[in-house]
This record gives structure tokens, sequence and C-alpha cells, in this order.
């Protein structure tokens, strides 16, 4: 099996205007071709929380990006917060729930230092890219 590719968007995204995981999936495929999708919190290790792969690029470094759930209220379609994992500086070859950077203040709902798959962990007001995958 050949590993997951990665990207983020090339621009940040309100959460707010991310209506389903479909418009997630057009927000990809626009940047990066049709064959690109939004990011499933499940298609990883684990059963979730962290993914390795290829990033393809330099775009969202150290940043945070919009992920998307099946099971849980952790999209911003669904709740005031949206789940996000990290693409850690340094870091070439995953995107994770841990570690929490990103998520310090009181608006922000971390989950045992992490994201919060099962409430959002950043508030739907924020602008954030998409963590995109190819396939």
């Amino acid at each position: 099996m050949l590993p997951l590719e990665f990207a983020m968007t090339k621009q940040c995204i309100f959460g707010s205007s991310l209506a389903s995981k479909d418009s997630g999936n057009e927000l990809c495929s626009a940047d990066y071709g049709f064959d690109w999708r939004w990011l499933e919190f499940h298609e990883s290790e684990a059963n979730g929380w962290t993914a390795t792969g290829l990033w393809i690029n330099t775009i969202g470094v150290g940043e945070r990006g919009w992920v998307w759930i099946d099971d849980n209220d952790g999209l911003c379609s669904e709740n005031d917060h949206g789940l996000t994992w990290i693409r850690p500086e340094g870091d070439t070859c995953k995107a994770s729930c841990t570690p929490g950077t990103g998520l310090e203040g009181s608006e922000d709902q971390p989950y045992m230092g992490a994201c919060n798959p099962y409430q959002g962990d950043t508030p739907c007001e924020e602008c954030r890219r998409l963590i995109c995958v190819q396939g």
C-alpha cells in the first residue's frame, strides 16, 4: 500500500463555512485536483489520533488544520467548535491530534492535552486550513 499524501489548503477556511464533508472535499479538490479530499479522523493509525504519510509541500508547517470526523460532534456544521490536527514543525511525515499546540486558551476545548474529537477543539469562527489527503 502506498503511503498517504497530505497537503493543507492554500487559504484558511472559516470553520463556520464548512457545511459538510462534501464542502471540505470540494475545497481540497479545488486546490490539488479531483483525487484529493478532506482528511477524516479515522483513516489513520490506531483508528484516529495520528496519520503518517508524505506532505507534498510546506504549506501550514506548525499550524493546526480542520479535520472531519464521521461519528462524533467535532464538526462546525454540528457544533460551535470543530476538530483540528497539527502539522508539527520539523516533522515531514505526519498529521496528528497531539500535541495540543495551538489549543491554548479558555475558548478552546482540549481533550487530555490533545484535540477533542468528541466536542471539537477550535471555535468555528477561526480561519484555519483544511488537511487534505490524496485518494
